[in-house]
């Protein structure tokens, strides 16, 4: 069953699915959040992983759809913007909040 699930799962190891279950788990982690409108920029390492995660899952089925993910994927892009976007914005609240806390 696993075989015809990751048909091309190349990696040598004696424990594919321990391998493989982490990074499914964290696909739905990420996908459940989204899901229920919930914040996904509190773990920016955690999505840009768990984008990672996804394209080494799809290259284990298909490296066609592997392929065409890159192509028609913007993800990169607008993750490096939203996160610098987000990360300026967080270090400004943090100023104005040592400011008022007076926690320099």
């Amino acid at each position: 069953m696993f075989e015809s699930t990751f048909p091309h799962f190349n990696l040598k190891t004696s424990n594919r699915i321990g391998f493989i279950f982490p990074k499914l788990k964290e696909v739905q982690y990420i996908r459940n959040r989204i899901s229920h409108h919930e914040v996904i920029f509190d773990y920016p390492a955690s999505v840009n992983n768990c984008y990672n995660n996804i394209l080494l899952l799809l290259s284990w089925l298909s490296p066609e759809i592997r392929s065409l993910a890159d192509e028609v994927s913007s993800f990169n892009e607008v993750w490096k913007e939203n996160t610098r976007i987000f990360l300026k914005s967080t270090s400004d609240f943090s100023k104005v909040n040592n400011i008022f806390l007076n926690t320099d």
